[in-house]
């Protein structure tokens, strides 16, 4: 009778559960305000991100579900870049998620459905096409792709779990981003803005043709440096999600939202080139075209190390 339940839910799962806590592929990560690149310059980051959603939505109104109690997610990232020169850098991202899972309950007896693995990996490159030293200023351009390198058909009891919780999105995604950031002349305030937009190819494995939909996520903030090696930052988001589609281009029932997040940042210096930060995300609004399960709140701590590698004079 579980193994039937378990069935008829993950079914239904794959139809309904683009959830904001548990979409599938990595979950988008950052760093806060960023230091200027230079010739030769590596960096290195990594960092732990834990998201939960406990509540059901119709549109923007909550409602209950007795199947789903909550999900979750709880990942850690690590991101390398490298400067060729003062303005292109090339960087790459991998990830995996220690737990990603949803909890059930079955005749009033909870139980746990997910995964764990590798997620996809992304690669980039930069290109600053504006920089300046004082005040300091910076408008760059990225684009790139995720690989789908992590599992996509895990299952439990021989069921397939649904696409929203397994560790790789299974399709190869196309970025592009666009960021503006500025500091004061002492630096002790600073205003950073970023566009990052995600398209997906089509998944056309086995019996599954299935798309993700288009993802979209701006931002825009100010930071304040409180300390002399402390600074704190709080960033307005918006995520837009286009509705998912399935062979000969049939719309996902539910999927596609937007939401409007709050992003506080703290960031501890213990030299320049050796930053600890954290951040959390919490949703202000948000609104989905059905039913679907939303995010509660999102926590990220990580750190980033830069080395230069180029001990020749700089040149801009």
């Amino acid at each position: 009778m579980k193994l039937i339940f378990l069935f008829i839910l993950c079914t239904l799962c794959s139809f309904q559960l683009s959830a904001q806590c548990c979409s599938a592929g990595n979950p988008v990560a950052g760093s806060g305000f960023e230091s200027a690149s230079t010739k030769g310059e590596c960096q290195v980051s990594s960092a732990i991100k834990y998201s939960l959603s406990d509540q059901y939505y119709f549109h923007d109104c909550k409602i209950d579900n007795p199947y789903i109690l909550k999900s979750s997610f709880l990942y850690q990232n690590l991101w390398l870049s490298y400067s060729f020169s003062n303005r292109i850098s090339v960087s790459a991202e991998a990830g995996y998620f220690y737990d990603k899972s949803q909890k059930l309950s079955f005749n009033d007896d909870p139980f746990r459905l997910g995964t764990s693995g590798i997620g996809d990996v992304a690669l980039a490159v930069k290109i600053i096409v504006l920089k300046k030293v004082k005040p300091v200023t910076q408008l760059a351009f990225s684009a790139g792709t995720k690989i789908p390198v992590g599992a996509f058909h895990q299952s439990v009891d021989g069921i397939t779990i649904p696409v929203s919780l397994q560790p790789s999105s299974g399709a190869i995604k196309w970025t592009a981003n666009a960021s503006f950031q500025r500091l004061s002349a002492d630096q002790s305030w600073g205003f950073a803005s970023q566009a990052m937009l995600a398209l997906s190819s089509e998944i056309n494995k086995d019996y599954l043709i299935y798309r993700h939909g288009t993802f979209l996520r701006t931002n825009a903030g100010v930071m304040h440096r409180v300390l002399p090696k402390m600074n704190v930052s709080l960033f307005g988001v918006l995520d837009v999600r286009g509705k998912d589609t399935r062979e000969f281009d049939q719309v996902v029932t539910g999927t596609g939202s937007f939401a409007i997040l709050v992003q506080p940042w703290i960031q501890y210096a213990f030299r320049s080139d050796r930053i600890l930060f954290f951040n959390i995300e919490s949703p202000v609004y948000r609104y989905f075209n059905g039913e679907l399960l939303g995010n509660k709140f999102a926590a990220q701590i990580g750190f980033r190390a830069t080395f230069n590698t180029y001990n020749k004079k700089k040149s801009i």
